[in-house]
């Protein structure tokens, strides 16, 4: 009997670009060429309190995801993650799909579609036998072997219970990951590999810059999440980036700072606001900088405009 799968894909998509349905796509060809049938895949964006630079809010990201796949008969976005009240770690986010899907699937009348959320399903204690798998790319992949980033035992029961689908991506060499952390060598078997033959580095990086720089991100992204970033201006002012600078820093801390216990020595209150105050200080001594070198250089231009006029009579 052939085994049933659900993708999962976790991350900020801010903002979801082409790749990431690329990813999908190849993915399922592969595992369908050899056997597997692929039900349904879905994105689950992190929630707005994950400590990353420049991240949008939920709001956005889910409606530009929303927008991307709605020509898509096999993709949906889950809300879920989002909706909690604070991050939480992948493999929970897995766990919760996993105990979704089954009730889903053991539901005689109902089936997978664009019409149903993995969110409103009731609970059913049954089991079936579709596995949702972890699909990334080999940037992620590479994120298990950074020392204190992910607890080994999620690592663990991320491939034991549900394995992943890793999508090769430039830069990165899956075989030597692999085989250089332990945890990965040891459940290689759980893991596959599918080759992007068109080699293609579009990221949601790149794409905030380009709109930083005013410049086109057609067919990098669906054009109706293009059209979405311009209507709501996102990513594209000077003042999107600094005030996210200083927003995301005293986020990130103000987070790191509810997830430690009260009597926790690693850090405590005063450092978490001389944080937030050094990080104002240095962002505005750097808008300070930027300032004063644009003076320079237009003195200097002008010095240059003077000296090429000729002498007056």
């Amino acid at each position: 009997m052939k085994k049933k799968v659900i993708l999962l894909m976790c991350g900020s998509f801010n903002p979801v670009t082409n790749m990431h349905l690329r990813m999908m796509e190849i993915a399922r060809d592969q595992l369908q060429h050899y056997g597997f049938i692929v039900k349904a895949g879905f994105f689950s964006p992190v929630h707005d309190k994950y400590p990353k630079d420049t991240l949008t809010s939920i709001t956005h990201r889910v409606a530009m995801l929303k927008l991307a796949l709605e020509t898509s008969d096999w993709l949906q976005v889950s809300t879920w993650e989002s909706e909690q009240t604070s991050w939480i770690p992948t493999y929970n986010v897995l766990n919760h799909h996993q105990e979704r899907i089954n009730d889903l699937m053991n539901s005689k009348n109902m089936k997978v579609s664009s019409q149903n959320n993995v969110n409103n399903i009731n609970h059913n204690p049954n089991q079936c036998d579709i596995i949702v798998k972890l699909i990334c790319g080999g940037d992620f992949l590479s994120s298990f072997s950074i020392p204190n980033l992910w607890d080994p035992s999620h690592i663990n029961q991320i491939l034991e219970k549900h394995g992943l689908v890793v999508v090769t991506r430039s830069g990165y060499n899956i075989s030597d990951i692999i085989e250089d952390n332990d945890i990965l060598y040891k459940h290689m078997a759980n893991i596959m590999v599918v080759n992007e033959f068109i080699e293609n580095t579009i990221s949601s990086t790149k794409i905030r810059k380009a709109c930083l720089r005013h410049r086109s991100i057609k067919y990098l992204v669906h054009d109706k999440v293009e059209k979405y970033i311009q209507a709501h201006n996102l990513y594209s002012s000077k003042k999107y980036k600094y005030e996210n600078n200083i927003k995301d820093s005293i986020r990130i801390t103000a987070n790191l700072f509810n997830e430690f216990k009260p009597n926790s020595s690693i850090i405590n209150k005063k450092s978490v606001d001389n944080f937030k105050n050094n990080s104002k200080n240095k962002l505005s001594s750097k808008k300070k900088k930027v300032k004063e070198i644009g003076r320079v250089s237009r003195r200097l231009q002008n010095l240059k405009r003077g000296h090429n006029k000729s002498p007056q009579p």
